[in-house]
């Protein structure tokens, strides 16, 4: 909204503020995790952090979209990456995986390829403010996703308990992104 001088109507500005509310709401039982800095409480800062680095990603690709492609930029935001986090990275871990753990790992793998290529074509579409909006869901289906691994593989995850409050803030960020994401009358889908 503030870098690409999108405008917001106020169903989506309303949407916006929902989603951010209903965040909230869904980890209202976690503050102390987060004010002890436990280990539940490093992951919730990781999740506050990382729309920063969404964010970069998207206003890279946005900018960069008219002279490279989604796949150039995908993979400059992969060697970044690569290099930055490789020192804190330690192979023998992945060495120990059995069967089960390489399935997991490939999936994730997966998932996180198809999504940013996803996203990297969706920029190209909509605006960006219309993008970001969408991006506040990774955190229901990451709770989705989870629950399913939890399911099927409960001996590498253990399922979370949600209270009903946490749920009811599950549903704010879903409503609120799919208005803060709804366009503007009379706008189309973009360049094809």
């Amino acid at each position: 909204v503030v870098i690409f001088k999108e405008s917001f109507t106020r169903q989506q500005w309303f949407g916006a503020v929902i989603a951010v509310v209903g965040l909230m709401v869904f980890f209202h039982d976690r503050v102390g995790d987060l004010l002890n800095m436990t280990r539940y409480g490093y992951g919730m800062l990781m999740l506050a952090i990382a729309p920063l680095f969404w964010a970069a990603y998207a206003l890279t690709q946005k900018r960069l979209g008219s002279r490279l492609g989604a796949q150039q930029v995908l993979m400059i935001s992969y060697l970044v990456g690569t290099v930055v986090l490789a020192p804190l990275s330690t192979t023998s871990q992945i060495a120990a995986l059995d069967v089960q753990g390489w399935w997991l790992l490939g999936t994730a793998i997966a998932v996180f390829l198809l999504s940013y290529v996803t996203l990297g074509a969706a920029m190209a579409q909509w605006e960006a403010s219309r993008v970001s909006a969408m991006i506040t869901l990774t955190p229901l289906f990451t709770l989705l996703f989870g629950h399913l691994v939890a399911l099927l593989f409960p001996a590498y995850l253990a399922a979370e308990h949600h209270d009903a409050l946490s749920w009811g803030g599950a549903g704010m960020v879903g409503a609120g992104s799919f208005l803060a994401a709804l366009p503007r009358r009379g706008y189309g889908p973009g360049p094809a």
